[in-house]
């Protein structure tokens, strides 16, 4: 294995500006935009109940790349920590439901019922938007374009060539009848990229997905040792602990962790690997972001620091993105493929 984990390339060095403050604004604004859509989403969700919290996604990346077919690698390419066993096993129960037709031997497509059923269900989202934020329309107006710039960049910047993530929420993205909507279609665009850009990151070490998010939870003290690691990602992604005991031993054998006590803590090798990562990661999502000079990042900052607190927001704690216990994007919404754990 070429040793790749700690070249930086010159460009990478001059990236002073990593514009991740938008991410957290981006979450705000969807989070508190969504509180106005659970009515529309919980009836949807009842009309939908034969869908789980696993088939529900798969049939929404089918009706994003529709009408392409598509097969296991597709939808891998879009769940890349989740055992590709259990994502067959999701298309499977996605085909017995009728939200996925099987068009030859591992080969799938969505049904014109579930793409007939997602258009319908973004129609009623629309009117969601109306009168929902005291912010200037003047001022939404000015955000919007400059956010669609970026995006367009983004599109057509191949410093991340490969962005399935992103590429997917632009094609599930509702038609816009207002500026507050396509702000809120941006800025989801924007938090997919960020997945993209840091799938895009890791992966330039030559690691496979299991033992990076392994990784990633030991280096952040929220696991030491493979028990741990499967009982916290074991229920979500699907692996049994021989597998993050596989990504123990890849790990030591990197160098990147060492025993420690009773379990595991990273090395001073694999520390430099998480600063490599995370300079990539700045580079990959910032790169897009030249297209704005620096004065006008600073008022488009500031303009959407604004819209977070001018949007009406509604207390509850029933929705995907502040209820804890949630264990799935509602059909629909903005946030349905977001990993917070990444």
């Amino acid at each position: 294995m070429p040793n790749i984990s700690f070249y930086i390339p010159e460009k990478r060095k001059r990236c002073a500006q990593s514009h991740t403050w938008v991410l957290e604004i981006a979450r705000k604004i969807l989070a508190d935009v969504e509180t106005h859509s659970q009515a529309i989403l919980a009836k949807s969700n009842r009309r939908l109940n034969e869908l789980d919290h696993f088939s529900e996604p798969i049939a929404k990346i089918a009706i994003g790349l529709a009408p392409e077919a598509f097969g296991l690698a597709q939808i891998y390419n879009r769940m890349p920590y989740t055992n590709p066993e259990h994502l067959r096993q999701g298309l499977q129960i996605a085909v017995e439901r009728g939200w996925l037709v099987i068009l030859r031997e591992g080969v799938y497509q969505a049904t014109s019922n579930s793409q007939t059923i997602y258009t319908r269900l973004g129609k009623k989202l629309s009117p969601v938007y109306e009168d929902l934020s005291t912010f200037s329309e003047e001022k939404l107006v000015w955000i919007a374009p400059h956010l669609n710039d970026i995006v367009d960049s983004i599109a057509n910047n191949a410093v991340v060539e490969y962005k399935p993530a992103f590429d997917l929420d632009v094609r599930l993205a509702p038609v816009p009848q207002n500026p507050l909507a396509q702000i809120c279609n941006q800025l989801s665009h924007l938090l997919a990229y960020r997945d993209d850009a840091y799938v895009a990151a890791w992966m330039e070490q030559e690691v496979n997905s299991y033992v990076w998010e392994a990784f990633s939870y030991i280096y952040k003290g929220l696991a030491r040792d493979a028990a741990q690691l499967a009982k916290k990602l074991g229920p979500k992604r699907h692996y049994e602990i021989e597998t993050y005991t596989a990504a123990i031993d890849d790990l030591v054998t990197r160098k990147w962790i060492t025993t420690a006590g009773r379990g595991y803590e990273p090395t001073p090798k694999g520390m430099e690997v998480v600063a490599e990562v995370a300079r990539a990661l700045s580079f990959n999502f910032s790169e897009p972001w030249a297209v704005k000079d620096e004065e006008t990042l600073k008022e488009l900052r500031e303009n959407l620091e604004s819209l977070t607190k001018a949007i009406k927001p509604i207390k509850t704690t029933g929705y995907y993105g502040h209820a804890e216990n949630a264990k799935s994007a509602e059909w629909g919404t903005v946030l349905w493929a977001r990993d917070k754990t990444r």
